[in-house]
């Protein structure tokens, strides 16, 4: 944290311990801080004195007062004002959650119904204000924050006390943000009244629900002209769920304020009353037996699992082909967001599998199942394919397609749209385009792709080594190509994670194939993927989560950009987050064991380790022969307190020669367990500790097992090198992990939590 200056440490003292810095603006900084009176954390606010203008100060003066005059359970109360030295503060709760702004940057958009509600809310907060002569005047999503599960509004800095006692800006001066801003806002002679923050309210409702702002521009100047001269557009063009609200979010986004909702209670239940009218006439729909197309547990996204293509081929070696095939045509449909389709992992662990179809689209919460088959001789290919729906038995579409090698691309365009069509799935123009690129135009070099995946997940030193030749193949052919690119830098990644790999060279490598990715595309996501892999098995946490979330904005159905980003979440501590981004990539692709864990790994750091048991077992029975998955699930039966369960399943794992630094770890976990000191430590081999050195999951592994054989000089060592790997969970670290129970008592420990804690606070 950055030194804090002399005067503001002084006059604190006392009163605010200052744990770390949460955030950083143009006119004052917000820090963690402990209430030593009240023994509570808060966030607390300073303004940065000597930096800002008298209008700054002026500012922070009007949002103190005009905060404190507001009592509303959905408006971020004010718990303490004053003067530190030269400072001014004030003292606010600390934000158990993540604003809209955050919320819209990772999911999108959100489900209608808590967009509905949130915003109901907030119309409610806002009216609160105007009744008290306040208003706000910046309402955007940045603004809302979500408190413990309940949307409240801050900042009302550039707020407006309507009696007209207080300005702190010249009137003809625009205030506020423009994508939300009011036209009467807009550098207009005219003192805006609360039927401004109704128009913004409506803006942030729009993007809640539709994905982007009414007037999304990509200028200032193109945004408010759109705001002062156009329409906006129909709501139900982007979501067409939410038709009934169109009437509402016109009506509150009308050019003069006159036409607008008298009140913000009353553009609340207007909006309330149309979704509520909507969902009876669904229901009522349903009820009469109508389909509505929706499917999957209720998810209005329809769901698609492709099953392998199967190889047709008289010659066995070309199931390569088919199981590409397979994969493109995944990759292909992926793109399209309104079509949930079951990833390639998951996909082609379904071959051989002899279960019906409608039991497969069951067991994996999808509705619509596509098949087929392909026969190559030489160049040419002979393809077919049927999309069924499995919840009727219906057969919806089935074709025959011949052609070379070189035609392959447009045989999958031509399969993916007539699945799409066939579904009645709408595609954007930039979808519509994904599905006509060639990203390899050479059918050699194709093949060469094709058959470097194929070796590739087959996730074994040896084909690997093959993966890796044939991809390079490819790239001699063709040059520069991002696809390929991409490609062998997923190679390298799976070097490093099956432990195959441990040059720290590697990881170099990794990074100069994410530049060069980016020079061939700008903005890749897959691009950001290996950089944030790279950061975090680096320890670089910030800069982790930087790229993992560059990846996911780019890429939100993707299962391994899911799955990094949920687990780095998790080690940092934002289990909120990393929930429900490993629950969807197991959404996505439920069949692979690492995916179907995850949630219990997020559930154990959240300390709900009951809630961590049954995702490890289903893990492990999915790959039972794995120690990986065998020794997870026995280190979830232990957080449990299923202490003889838990030795049962880690004995599995001791026994085995195979199993590597497995193998170490989980008999000096046994030992450990059984209270044998002696033998808890003498397990533990120099492959473990090099596996320590490695990755942040054996070096906590370490850290739980000297602490187990009475170790606590060498368990701090090990949580020291943990935290160094990007684990900065302080609250399972303090409270959760049942391994350093001998540890709690130690001075030095809760130190070492406490610095944890205040490293994790200031990540951005």
């Amino acid at each position: 944290m950055p030194a804090l200056p002399p005067d503001l440490a002084d006059a604190l003292t006392g009163r605010y311990r200052l744990d770390g810095e949460l955030g950083r603006g143009g006119m004052a900084t917000v820090y963690l801080a402990h209430d030593v009176r009240h023994d509570r954390p808060v966030a607390l606010k300073v303004l940065d004195a000597g930096t800002g203008s008298e209008e700054e100060a002026r500012r922070f003066d009007v949002e103190v007062r005009t905060t404190a005059r507001l009592n509303h359970p959905h408006i971020l109360p004010l718990f303490e004002a004053g003067r530190a030295g030269r400072h001014r503060f004030y003292a606010m709760p600390v934000v158990d959650g993540e604003s809209l702004a955050d919320r819209l940057k990772r999911e999108g958009r959100l489900p209608v119904a808590e967009a509905v509600g949130c915003v109901a809310s907030i119309a409610r907060a806002l009216g609160h204000a105007h009744g008290e002569g306040v208003i706000h005047r910046d309402v955007k999503p940045a603004n809302i924050l979500v408190h413990r599960g309940q949307p409240v509004i801050a900042d009302f800095g550039i707020s407006r006390i309507a009696d007209g006692s207080t300005r702190i800006t010249a009137t003809g001066h625009s205030v506020g943000t423009p994508h939300y801003m009011s036209p009467e806002q807009i550098g207009e002679n005219v003192e805006p009244d609360g039927r401004a923050d109704q128009y913004a309210l409506a803006c942030v409702a729009f993007e809640l629900i539709g994905g982007t702002p009414p007037f999304p521009g990509t200028s200032a100047r193109a945004v408010i002209t759109a705001h002062l001269v156009t329409d906006p557009p129909a709501l139900a063009d982007v979501v067409p769920e939410a038709a009934d609200l169109d009437t509402v979010l016109t009506r509150a986004l009308a050019k003069q304020p006159e036409d607008r909702y008298p009140t913000m209670e009353a553009f609340a239940t207007a909006l309330e009353s149309a979704w509520s009218t909507a969902v009876e006439a669904r229901r009522a729909a349903e009820a009469r037996g109508a389909e509505d197309g929706a499917d999957d547990g209720g998810d209005s996204t329809p769901g698609l699992v492709v099953m392998p293509f199967a190889n047709l081929s008289p010659d066995p070696d070309n199931e390569y082909f088919s199981d590409g095939l397979t994969e493109e045509v995944i990759a292909d449909l992926s793109q399209l967001r309104g079509l949930r389709v079951i990833s390639r992992t998951s996909a082609l662990r379904l071959k051989n599998d002899e279960r019906d179809l409608r039991e497969l689209a069951e067991a994996l919460d999808v509705r619509y199942v596509l098949e087929g088959g392909v026969r190559k001789a030489g160049d040419q290919l002979r393809i077919t394919a049927r999309l069924l729906d499995a919840q009727h038995d219906d057969h919806l579409w089935s074709e025959r397609f011949a052609g070379t090698v070189e035609e392959i691309f447009e045989i999958q365009e031509r399969v993916a749209r007539a699945t799409v069509e066939a579904l009645s799935v709408r595609i954007s123009p930039a979808e519509d385009k994904a599905l006509s690129d060639r990203p390899i135009a050479d059918p050699r070099a194709y093949e060469s792709y094709l058959r470097a995946r194929y070796e590739a997940w087959r996730f074994s030193p040896e084909s690997l080594d093959r993966a890796r030749r044939y991809i390079q193949h490819a790239i001699d052919l063709v040059g520069d190509n991002d696809l390929l690119w991409v490609t062998l830098g997923h190679i390298l990644v799976m070097y490093v994670q099956s432990g195959g790999d441990t040059d720290p060279g590697t990881l170099v490598r990794v990074d100069e194939i994410a530049d060069r990715v980016e020079a061939l595309k700008p903005g890749s996501p897959r691009a950001s993927w290996l950089r944030a892999f790279a950061a975090f098995q680096r320890g670089h946490a910030a800069e982790a989560l930087h790229h993992g979330t560059a990846a996911w904005e780019g890429e939100p159905d993707d299962p391994d950009v899911l799955v990094l980003l949920g687990y780095v979440n998790a080690n940092v501590g934002r289990t909120k987050v990393a929930r429900g981004l490993v629950e969807q990539a197991v959404r996505l692709d439920p069949l692979t064991p690492i995916t179907r864990l995850l949630p219990g790994f997020v559930a154990v750091f959240d300390g709900r380790p009951e809630d961590g048991v049954q995702p490890y077992r289903e893990a492990w029975e999915l790959d039972p022969e794995s120690p990986f998955t065998a020794a997870f699930y026995g280190w979830a039966l232990v957080h449990a307190g299923r202490h003889e369960d838990a030795i049962e399943v880690l004995e599995a794992v001791a026994s085995r020669p195979d199993a590597g630094p497995f193998q170490s770890w989980t008999a000096s976990l046994i030992h450990g367990l059984r209270g044998e000191r002696d033998a808890a430590a003498a397990a533990i081999t120099p492959a473990f500790v090099g596996a320590g050195r490695t990755t942040t999951m054996f070096a906590r592994a370490l850290a739980d097992c000297w602490a187990l054989a009475g170790e606590p000089e060498a368990a701090l060592e090990w949580l020291e090198e943990s935290v160094r790997g990007g684990l900065l969970n302080a609250r399972y670290i303090a409270e959760y992990d049942p391994f350093l129970a001998s540890l709690r008592p130690d001075p030095r420990f809760r130190e070492f939590v406490r610095r944890v804690a205040a490293r994790a606070a200031v990540l951005p």
